[in-house]
């Protein structure tokens, strides 16, 4: 049977880490999201998002990076699409957001890599499929999920309300509840996303790269 295809990581020590202003929210609850997602859909059509998996390493470990909102709540880095918009170039638009700096010479150079997976929404609901199911001709949302190969050393400034954990993905894997879930109503539509992260980069081999 043959390698994985390959990917460098780099310790987490090998990164600075820095803040910036706060990245605020636009919705204060999963309703006020979906309502917001739906009156989107009427001018723009199916919402199109795009999400990164930026991985480093501790104690020999693949960690992957989730910006924390509150207590609870983990994501991956990334958002929505404009109506149109180069899906890689739109990603390293949403990452120089979330986790770029304000003076462009310090911003990562993020290279985009494999798309991992793909999620569709079939309905203004929390609850999205790997797949889009036959009978839905309209799908509300398709959500991407990218590799980012991160260089050896870079700079991250993070919004002073948000938090950059790097979790293991063993933890991730066994823990999902603890690091994913936003609140009963939507926690179907967080588990699905990323549930799945470890086995879909299983197939990759990481090569552990040393400082």
């Amino acid at each position: 049977m043959g390698m994985g295809m390959g990917m460098n990581t780099y310790p987490l020590s090998s990164y600075t880490f820095g803040t910036k202003e706060p990245k605020m929210e636009k919705d204060t609850s999963v309703a006020d999201r979906l309502a917001r997602m739906k009156l989107n859909y009427t001018k723009e059509g199916m919402r199109t998002s795009v999400e990164a998996i930026l991985l480093v390493q501790e104690h020999n470990h693949p960690h992957i990076l989730l910006l924390q909102i509150g207590n609870t709540f983990c994501k991956l880095p990334g958002g929505r699409l404009k109506p149109g918009e180069n899906e890689i170039e739109g990603l390293k638009r949403k990452l120089n957001s979330k986790l770029g700096a304000n003076t462009p010479t310090l911003q990562p150079d993020w290279q985009i890599g494999e798309c991992v997976a793909v999620w569709w929404r079939p309905n203004f609901e929390t609850i999205m499929y790997p797949y889009c199911p036959p009978h839905i001709s309209k799908p509300k949302e398709c959500k991407k999920l990218y590799l980012v190969h991160l260089s050896e050393r870079e700079y991250f400034a993070v919004p002073k309300n948000l938090k950059l954990l790097a979790v293991p993905l063993f933890e991730l894997y066994d823990n999902v509840q603890v690091w994913l879930e936003e609140a009963l109503s939507s926690f179907q539509k967080i588990r699905a996303c990323y549930i799945h992260l470890p086995q879909q980069l299983s197939r990759f081999q990481f090569n552990m790269i040393h400082a």
